[in-house]
């Protein structure tokens, strides 16, 4: 007979997993766009009395069609994420339903190329134009489409890097402002509003969440941690 120190030939690792889980926020608090052209720069179109009438004011617009510099829109959303404040994210994603334009004169097969910045300060769809828009912050440049993308698609727009501040309480969420980097002659890109009942703008947040760790109940943790101390003997027979 001997005893024989038997150490358990189990260890419980008890670890923080981690897994992405997504939320849709559908409609936006805020979403119009704001033009250059002299005419309009005073102008804000969110309301039924834009020049051009209430089918064209429901529709957010992306454009740079004028050589001279005078006729670009640029597209300016906010989302509410008060919800999500302070929680860690994998990624954001805007996304806008693109439909036919206002402008039957349009053709669109090119590329866009489109600036993204976030506002400094807080405006309102109802009130902001061209010359009152507060100041905004650069961040990248990204394509959203190709020739391939026409009429009647979702398009996607990745603000991860913003959406990050935003939470982490760095920056103020004031929303974004969209501005097309290359001149189209005659070339118009519109998109649904909240307004509208159907495809209208959501956001896409992937986060970080962390799954509850699974704790032995009492017996059993007492049992595992002797056990790894090696307080426990067997007697076995050689």
């Amino acid at each position: 007979m001997k005893n024989i120190l038997v150490y358990a030939g189990f260890l419980v690792l008890l670890s923080n997993c981690v897994f992405a889980s997504s939320v849709e926020i559908h409609g936006a608090t805020d979403d119009t766009y704001i033009n250059n052209h002299s005419a309009h720069d005073d102008q804000n179109w969110n309301s039924e009395t834009s020049p051009y009438g209430g089918t064209y004011s429901k529709q957010l617009s992306l454009t740079n069609c004028n050589a001279s510099g005078d006729g670009v829109h640029d597209l300016v959303i906010k989302f509410d994420l008060s919800s999500y404040m302070g929680q860690t994210i994998e990624s954001a994603t805007i996304n806008l339903y693109r439909v036919v334009p206002v402008w039957t004169y349009s053709v669109d097969l090119y590329y866009k190329n489109v600036a993204i910045s976030y506002f400094n300060s807080s405006w309102s769809e109802d009130t902001i134009t061209w010359n009152n828009a507060p100041s905004s912050t650069y961040v990248k440049t990204m394509n959203i489409g190709n020739g391939d993308s026409l009429f009647n698609c979702w398009v996607s727009i990745d603000i991860t890097e913003i959406a990050q501040l935003w939470l982490s309480g760095v920056v103020a969420n004031n929303g974004i402002k969209m501005h097309v980097t290359q001149i189209v002659v005659s070339n118009f890109w519109t998109f649904q509003r909240s307004e509208e009942s159907t495809n209208v703008p959501y956001l896409t947040l992937t986060m970080e969440d962390e799954e509850p760790v699974a704790v032995p109940e009492p017996a059993t943790a007492i049992l595992i941690t002797l056990s790894s101390l090696g307080l426990i003997r067997r007697k076995i027979k050689s």
